[in-house]
């Protein structure tokens, strides 16, 4: 890797405990890969808005045993549980080695679009990365390849599709993470235009998922975001009314349409979304 990476500082005891085993796993000698998930959004977004407690990273070939080959040492060992065939643990931090291949764009129109969406959208991740340090303040820090915002929210818009059945928990922080990343980089329309610009089936694969989960699926999201959250049950007992608001004018010909969640600020509700706008995406549309 060369050139000088911008740097971001997380701070925090659970993001020192990630930034140190990223160090690990970015060895100079390791296999070349871009971190996703939740502390490549929370690096985007250079604040640790919530807690995350694992890594993954995306890699074009290389797998878990490829990496223990450099890295291999005191506190790192494989995954040994059902399902851990590409899991490693450095100093009990999780890490998910998620490998993909040349891409053919050939037959993924016969792909379940669940499926094809998560194969294009770890890709596109891993072809569109840029890189980035990773600080925390006691001196810890990792370089390497981060997917941009756009590959963020293309993949969290197949987690919140995959959550539903397995792991519906975990629905609140992956809408949360797209509500931050549309925010804070799409007012100019640019993860829109990204996503747009991207080969299909690529951009009608996300136009589609989010039509489904967050357009037609609004009503089911927030009663999943209500019973799955940390708010207290006195927040539950309160529904948030979603009213659809104007277009701010810096967002116009922009992906996102504003949605407002109007959640009443509770005492003891430690809830990021308690006052805050749940912001959902409604349209993207191919630049003309």
């Amino acid at each position: 890797m060369s050139g000088e990476a911008p740097v971001v500082t997380l701070v925090g005891n659970e993001a020192s405990r990630l930034i140190v085993a990223l160090e690990r796993l970015a060895a100079p000698d390791a296999p070349p890969f871009t971190l996703v998930g939740g502390l490549a959004v929370l690096a985007r977004l250079a604040r640790p808005y919530r807690v995350t407690t694992d890594l993954d990273a995306v890699t074009l070939g290389p797998e878990r045993d490829d990496f223990l080959e450099v890295i291999m040492g005191p506190g790192v060992r494989p995954g040994t549980g059902a399902g851990e065939g590409n899991r490693l643990y450095i100093d009990d931090v999780k890490v998910d080695i998620i490998a993909t291949g040349v891409i053919d764009l050939e037959g993924f129109d016969l792909l379940p679009e669940k499926q094809a969406l998560f194969a294009l959208a770890h890709h596109w991740a891993m072809t569109t990365s840029t890189l980035l340090s990773i600080a925390d303040d006691t001196g810890a820090m990792a370089t390497c390849l981060v997917a941009t915002p756009a590959a963020l929210v293309a993949m969290k818009l197949h987690a919140l599709q995959d959550r539903r059945a397995e792991r519906p928990e975990k629905i609140v922080s992956d809408s949360r993470d797209l509500y931050f990343l549309l925010e804070s980089f799409d007012r100019d329309g640019s993860i829109g235009g990204a996503i747009a610009a991207a080969l299909d089936p690529l951009s009608s694969l996300v136009l589609k998922g989010a039509q489904r989960e967050l357009v037609d699926g609004a009503v089911r999201l927030e009663r999943a975001m209500l019973v799955y959250s940390q708010a207290t049950p006195t927040t539950v007992c309160r529904r948030p009314r979603l009213r659809r608001a104007a277009l701010d004018r810096r967002s116009r010909g922009s992906i996102v349409h504003w949605i407002r969640c109007s959640v009443r600020p509770l005492a003891g509700a430690h809830d990021p979304l308690d006052g805050l706008a749940a912001l959902v995406v409604t349209r993207m549309e191919r630049p003309e």
